[in-house]
């Protein structure tokens, strides 16, 4: 086996709230995983790249130093919207045979291999695909500024949004509008979320709250 050989397969999967790397050998044998933090590349290039480098770092423990050059390696990333993002985030992670694609791709492959199906991806992001031999149908995906409806962010933002138009008295108000803005101390903090993509709104979106809230609210409450 020469030097460019590659010896390892690499997968990354990147997304609003986290990233995970896992490497294989040849046989498909996990050698090792990582996790890091969020990796959207339209939100926040720089630090995607940066946290991509800390989960296959994570991954490469034990293995020989410059392993991840001699790979095979597949990421795919929320927010990669073009090929001069894939090709940014390829030239900085410097592996001499890496494919960079959004996490569209990667969670069809994931979910269906070469079997026809569809699949409905629903976390920080959403999307919607179908698989029929080598065709591919996606619908969705394109991030929460103008998409990405039911996903996690998209529900949180819709809520926060409901609770400042409850302040404002142009809507009904409910335990859990309530509940939202004494979470967040106020309607300027809430605006503020935006502004530091906050995590906090998904620790306070459990369902705890939300029976709480379907216990108490009113009828034709929110």
């Amino acid at each position: 086996m020469t030097d460019a050989t590659p010896r390892y397969l690499v997968g990354v999967d990147g997304g609003g709230t986290g990233c995970r790397a896992a490497i294989a050998d040849l046989t498909g044998r996990l050698l090792g995983q990582g996790a890091a933090g969020p990796a959207n590349a339209t939100t926040d290039l720089a630090q995607t790249i940066v946290n991509v480098r800390v989960a296959l770092d994570a991954a490469a423990v034990g293995l020989p130093a410059g392993a991840l050059k001699h790979s095979v390696a597949h990421v795919g990333l929320a927010g990669v919207l073009d090929g001069d993002i894939a090709r940014a985030v390829a030239e900085e992670l410097m592996m001499r045979n890496v494919t960079v694609t959004d996490d569209r791709a990667i969670s069809v492959a994931g979910a269906l291999g070469a079997r026809d199906g569809v699949l409905a991806a629903i976390g920080t992001g959403s999307t919607l695909a179908a698989q029929r031999g080598d065709s591919i149908l996606r619908i969705g995906g394109w991030g929460l500024n103008l998409g990405d409806q039911a996903s996690g962010a998209w529900l949180g933002r819709e809520l926060l949004e409901h609770a400042l138009l409850v302040h404002d008295g142009l809507a009904d108000g409910c335990a859990l509008s309530t509940a939202m803005l004494e979470a967040f101390g106020g309607p300027g903090e809430s605006c503020g979320l935006r502004r530091r993509r906050d995590r906090r709104i998904t620790r306070h979106l459990r369902p705890a709250s939300l029976r709480r809230d379907r216990r108490d609210r009113p009828r034709g409450g929110c």
